[in-house]
């Protein structure tokens, strides 16, 4: 009696760590995907992005906790408890803000499972660039010809961006004092010079004229194909000035397209190769100690 008693206690505990065993091993979300890629256009605002998963498991499993990074948001599921065979979708939204360029993202999903209770989802978002062209920068050397140079401005989005009358912010080269106005509280702090600084009524401030280079937007196409054509005053000293493009894409900042326009200091002269080997020589026999010629033997 006693040997069968001990027997059903036996099978009663082998039974019990098998099921919790097989709760564990088959309590379970299994995803469509974990991994995902997503490119946006610059008319969008925010991205939006989903995964699917499904509860494998043979008991109800529950969704606890999703964590995020900074500038997403989890929208909250319809329930956080799925029966087994249950499918669910979680669905993140994040702000594109004034960014372009590829951001990789992960996400943490945790349930109340014993064994590994968290799931991690990632995301690769690329958020496309608006414009294609071929420079940014223009430049000219001190003593050049004042010729005008161009550049071809093209829209790569399925839908037309208006480009708006450039705006210029001036940027020290050689001397400052000649291109920053100082501070008046303090020489050697800059006044700041944010051209796109909004007044009380809402309209932008318009920055001063650019002293050293002239600037024309013209439209080959609205909306599509555009020309800034740029020309400086001068070429008798370096000057830089950083033009920036607004556009109407509904981004928090708005579009900004920075193109740096320069004259350049001329390049120092280049020695030949032969009165490179012969500075070098001198050089040389300069370094060379100098030696005393030595005493004759005295009979």
């Amino acid at each position: 009696m006693r040997h069968e008693r001990n027997t059903f206690g036996v099978l009663a505990l082998l039974a019990f760590f098998s099921a919790s065993y097989w709760q564990s091993a088959h309590a379970q979300l299994q995803w469509e995907t974990t991994e995902q890629r997503v490119t946006v256009t610059p008319h969008e605002t925010q991205a939006t992005v989903s995964y699917v998963f499904t509860n494998a498991g043979d008991y109800p499993l529950s969704i606890r906790s999703i964590k995020v990074p900074k500038g997403f948001k989890a929208v909250r599921p319809q329930k956080s408890t799925y029966r087994s065979g249950e499918s669910g979708r979680i669905q993140l939204v994040g702000d594109i803000g004034h960014r372009w360029g590829k951001f990789p993202y992960q996400f943490t999903v945790r349930t109340d499972e014993n064994d590994s209770p968290d799931y991690e989802l990632k995301l690769q978002l690329e958020i496309a660039y608006p414009l294609s062209m071929k420079t940014r920068r223009v430049s000219w050397r001190v003593g050049d010809a004042i010729e005008p140079k161009t550049i071809d401005i093209k829209v790569k989005t399925s839908r037309p961006i208006k480009i708006f009358t450039p705006l210029v912010e001036r940027r020290p080269v050689a001397k400052p004092d000649r291109f920053v106005k100082p501070h008046p509280n303090n020489p050697n702090r800059a006044k700041s010079k944010d051209s796109s600084k909004q007044q009380a009524d809402g309209s932008t401030r318009q920055p001063k004229p650019d002293p050293f280079f002239k600037y024309e937007l013209k439209v080959v196409e609205e909306g599509r194909r555009y020309q800034l054509i740029i020309t400086p005053k001068s070429t008798e000293q370096p000057a830089r000035s950083l033009i920036k493009l607004v556009s109407d894409l509904p981004n928090e900042r708005g579009f900004e397209l920075a193109i740096t326009a320069s004259v350049r200091p001329k390049p120092k002269p280049v020695k030949p190769s032969s009165e490179k080997q012969e500075s070098a020589s001198q050089q040389q026999k300069l370094s060379e100690p100098t030696r005393q010629p030595e005493a004759a033997d005295q009979p």
